[in-house]
């Protein structure tokens, strides 16, 4: 059971969770979409731990461990310098709304006061989307839905762009203007962060 939960995802799980958290109650989807956010989280914070090696990532994920929890992961990220406050704001948010439909038994959606309130202290940006879809769903789940997708975005583009450091970082250490003559005088410190890049890159390609 453990392995489901702490299961990679992957962009092909990508459409099966939409599907699942457009045609489904508000309850689920706030459910569903807050996993996934967490998963996402721990996979963040795995990849920046000098030590991530399977024995040490099972302890973390233990009784007591700092990945036991939504909680201790949003605020570990935060330590380790993963995002900002906004961000960080935005993931307590998150967590808040999913313990309220995972433990509240009366019925309740995304236009319940309390409910209501919470996403809208989330900092996103929505607009009228085209998808007929996401058109169905109420302004907070919308809004919500959306805060939650953000986080699956970041994890596709940040190795597309580690990978584009690493390629800025080396042409700059080793190009001259007009014409490749000598290494520049900062070449090693440039070369330092090309380094740095690269195995950011080749960790997340590990994972």
């Amino acid at each position: 059971m453990a392995k489901l939960s702490t299961k990679e995802l992957e962009a092909s799980d990508a459409e099966g969770l939409k599907k699942e958290v457009l045609h489904t109650s508000d309850r689920t989807a706030a459910i569903v979409l807050a996993s996934w956010v967490e998963r996402e989280l721990e996979q963040w914070i795995v990849i920046a731990l000098p030590r991530h090696d399977r024995k040490t990532v099972e302890k973390l994920q233990g009784r007591d461990g700092a990945l036991n929890s939504f909680y201790s992961k949003i605020h570990l990220g935060y330590a380790l310098a993963l995002y900002d406050e906004t961000t960080r704001e935005n993931l307590d948010i998150i967590r808040r709304v999913r313990n309220a439909f995972a433990h509240t038994p009366q019925a309740i959606d995304f236009e319940t006061d309390e409910i209501r309130k919470e996403v809208e202290n989330l900092n996103v940006r929505t607009t009228n989307s085209t998808d007929p879809d996401l058109a169905t769903l109420s302004e907070h789940r919308r809004r919500f839905t959306t805060a939650c997708a953000v986080v699956l975005v970041r994890s596709w583009f940040e190795p597309v762009l580690e990978g584009l450091e690493f390629l800025r970082s080396l042409y700059e250490a080793i190009s001259v203007p007009g014409e490749l003559k000598a290494m520049p005088p900062n070449a090693a410190e440039k070369l330092a962060k090309a380094v740095e890049a690269f195995e950011r890159v080749i960790k997340r390609d590990k994972q």
